[in-house]
């Protein structure tokens, strides 16, 4: 966490210099929103059944700089998300049955920040149209800040696990918690030309560059499975 929050204090202080440095041709604005996630998982069909999503969201904020007509993106953004899968169980007292049907649900949460650094391009000018599209894409750094999973015997509906699991990434980045995406979304801003505020609408598509390693209860499984999801965000640009 502590490497995340330097990187992402260091691109805002870059930002903020380059600012500083040129105060008549940079301009900078502000933005938060929320929305729903509806993630696309990518689980081994040899050691799972029946991998499905449930309910994700994230909440964000973003400052736009503007250098010369082209505009970036830096922020923050933490995301929620869940999914469950049948597999084995290997664990004192339980046999790892490798084969289907699998009798043990693991339901797991996924709780991370990102650190996103975006183009922007806006098809219009802000401070004279009360609707313009515009388009983001670029890059996010990922770190998963704290997961946990439930697991249950779906024989007899006894829960066998409840707490907290490691999850870490397949190709880290410099560190096994911190990983990367691309992601890109096409958007609405609805502007009041007189305050500068306005409200946007956006959707988004994100796509992981590593699996993540879900290692179940101290090692009891050890999975890879590929992410990627659609966004819906709503929010407010002032």
């Amino acid at each position: 966490m502590k490497k995340l929050l330097v990187i992402g204090l260091t691109l805002i202080a870059f930002f903020s210099k380059a600012q500083d440095a040129a105060p008549r041709k940079v301009s900078y604005s502000q933005r938060v929103y929320g929305g729903f996630i509806f993630p696309q998982y990518q689980n081994n069909p040899d050691l799972t059944t029946g991998t499905t999503a449930s309910f994700s969201f994230n909440l964000g904020y973003r400052r736009t700089y503007t250098f010369f007509g082209s505009s970036f993106d830096v922020g923050l953004e933490y995301i929620n998300e869940n999914l469950s899968f049948n597999s084995y169980y290997h664990a004192d007292g339980y046999s790892p049955l490798f084969g289907a049907p699998f009798p043990f649900q693991h339901a797991l949460n996924i709780n991370e920040f990102q650190l996103p650094v975006l183009f922007r391009k806006s098809f219009g000018r802000e401070d004279k149209k009360r609707a313009i599209p515009y388009i983001t894409f670029g890059w996010a750094l990922r770190y998963f800040v704290y997961s946990s999973t439930s697991i249950t015997d779906t024989e007899n509906g006894v829960q066998v696990y409840d707490g907290k699991t490691n999850i870490t990434f397949e190709y880290p980045f410099f560190s096994y918690h911190l990983g990367a995406l691309l992601q890109g979304a096409l958007g609405l801003q609805l502007n009041n030309v007189r305050t500068k505020k306005g409200l946007f609408f956006e959707l988004g598509y994100k796509l992981a560059l590593s699996r993540f390693n879900y290692i179940g209860n101290n090692n009891s499984n050890e999975l890879l499975i590929k992410d990627s999801n659609f966004t819906f965000n709503i929010g407010k640009k002032f």
